[in-house]
């Protein structure tokens, strides 16, 4: 049994969505990470006090990543990665990208005292962030424009990692259908069934508009 360890809102809906697809046997913990007192409760199971995390037995694995590998190893017969040496490298390196580099931009464009102790910073980092997040969006924009998913054909995991992208852009209040490849995108991920399953769970914005 995998306990998946998650908040609304956050990129915990990744892994949401990949236990979904892998139909796995698996249950859900609900974090309140904006509660203190929970959130120090919650670091009693993860030390880094960060979701997701998934409890398999004794082990506390966190990071989407390598969350998201390890759930598309255990069911193989899902193809929820690619099937080659290298494609499954490339499957990984486009999901380390999202998380290091476009995900610290949204972090930095929305909660800029993260990023600095001076208040008077803050209005220049979260512009910075803001700024690149945008040019993020467009090099996803420019891969989207001609495949289905991420990785071409087939979808992967790292698709619904990227789903987390655009529903944040949405509550930031960015006009998306700019994004045109983006948002079919979009649309192709909500007639999945575990994919709307987890949004109508978590109440996501992308199924309340």
């Amino acid at each position: 049994m995998i306990e998946l360890y998650y908040t609304p809102t956050s990129c915990s809906l990744a892994a949401h969505i990949a236990l979904r697809e892998a139909e796995a046997e698996y249950r859900l913990n609900l974090v309140k990470l904006w509660k203190s007192e929970e959130h120090e409760i919650f670091k009693q199971i993860n030390p880094l006090g960060t979701v997701p995390a998934v409890k398999i037995d004794t082990t506390v694995l966190t990071e989407n990543v390598a969350i998201m590998t390890y759930i598309a190893s255990l069911y193989p017969e899902k193809k929820l990665m690619p099937e080659g040496q290298l494609e499954i490298a490339e499957c990984t390196a486009y999901m380390c990208w999202l998380s290091s580099s476009v995900q610290i931009a949204r972090r930095q464009f929305r909660a800029p005292q993260r990023f600095s102790t001076e208040a008077r910073s803050y209005e220049s980092i979260s512009s910075n962030g803001r700024d690149k997040f945008l040019g993020f969006l467009e090099l996803i924009e420019n891969r989207l424009e001609d495949r289905q998913w991420v990785m071409g054909e087939h979808y992967t995991v790292a698709d619904g990692y990227l789903l987390v992208f655009f529903a944040w852009a949405l509550s930031d209040q960015i006009e998306m259908s700019r994004y045109k490849y983006f948002s079919e995108f979009k649309e192709r991920m909500l007639t999945r069934g575990a994919v709307r399953q987890a949004l109508e769970y978590e109440k996501n914005i992308l199924v309340q508009l």
